[in-house]
């Protein structure tokens, strides 16, 4: 008759417990790690030259800039036909974005954790962000930005047997980065280019901080559009069709504490387990349709909607120029 082993019963409840544990936290918490507060910036008004956007003719407009050696060689440029937008920007910008998360590789004390199946992760999101920028020189624009998001997420476990494990996290991150525009333009069309890199802590409502260091992201998207005006003083318009494509920190390195858990750290013998799980959105790039409305050379307003692949953002903004 086999006989009945104590220690190896512990030791294989115990495994169990460790990843009971772990998944408790990345239900809590990990599948908003992916998320990014740099979605695509609203690039400002581009340089123009020999500007003759769709439509009627628009007023010159004599706007003085608060200091006028700005843009470098921007004198030059006025001189030979290029139309500049006031060098100095201030806006503010709201954004939503809807999209996957794909959890994996889930490494729990140096072993990973195999038979478990994490599904996508819904994850909405919703950012406001205040962005100040410089036209250097009249093809490049800088800007640094600040901003706070607060979002959801619903990340899904599926055990070997069959069981399906569910949960709803909300999270919120303030997140702080630098970008620049390339932009350029001739008579009624234009292009921009622009990139961004944000960082900041990302932080759940259940657990606190998530990670050991700052989410980074980075996001790149360039746009393709065109001019039009309805003459008089109502201002200049601008369509715009392009792909917006948003990178973040993939690989979540954190310990779960277990001194507030005495059983569970009496079980396993330890007061904190370690782990690292790889979280990235389901698509890297999506197609974006944008507008802006430029009312005089200081004011404008800006939509923009994005989708087709697994992604759906929103973005709107106004700006200030001086």
């Amino acid at each position: 008759m086999m006989r009945h082993d104590p220690t190896v019963s512990k030791r294989l409840f115990a495994e169990a417990a460790k990843t009971a544990a772990v998944l408790w936290f990345i239900l809590g918490s990990a599948a908003a790690y992916g998320q990014s507060t740099a979605v695509s910036s609203v690039a400002p008004p581009s340089t123009i030259y020999d500007l003759e956007p769709l439509g009627k003719t628009p007023d010159i407009d004599q706007t003085k800039p608060l200091i006028d050696w700005l843009p470098i060689w921007g004198k030059g440029a006025r001189d030979k036909g290029f139309d500049l937008p006031l060098p100095l920007g201030v806006g503010v910008t709201y954004s939503y974005i809807h999209q996957n998360m794909v959890i994996s590789d889930l490494v729990v004390e140096g072993r990973p954790i195999n038979g478990l199946k994490f599904k996508d992760a819904p994850t909405a999101t919703h950012t406001g962000v205040f962005r100040a920028d410089v036209w250097v020189f009249p093809f490049l624009n800088i800007y640094g930005l600040v901003g706070q998001t607060s979002g959801t997420t619903q990340p899904v476990v599926v055990f070997p047997n069959g069981e399906v494990v569910k949960s709803n996290v909300d999270y919120n991150r303030f997140s702080y980065g630098a970008g620049l525009t390339l932009a350029g333009g001739y008579k009624a069309f234009f292009l921009t280019i622009d990139a961004n890199y944000t960082t900041g802590p990302i932080v759940s409502s259940q657990n606190g901080q998530i990670g050991d260091k700052p989410i980074e992201s980075f996001t790149f998207a360039p746009r393709l559009g065109m001019l039009i005006s309805s003459g008089g003083r109502l201002g200049t318009g601008s369509i715009w069709v392009g792909g917006m494509c948003l990178k973040a920190t993939s690989e979540i390195h954190d310990s779960i504490d277990l001194s507030n858990r005495p059983v569970l750290s009496n079980l396993i013998d330890r007061e904190a387990l370690n782990f690292s799980i790889h979280v990235q959105p389901k698509d890297q790039w999506n197609l974006v349709l944008g507008g802006n409305w430029q009312f005089n050379k200081r004011w404008s307003a800006t939509a923009e909607v994005g989708g087709v692949f697994d992604r759906f953002h929103v973005i709107t903004a106004v700006m200030w120029r001086f």
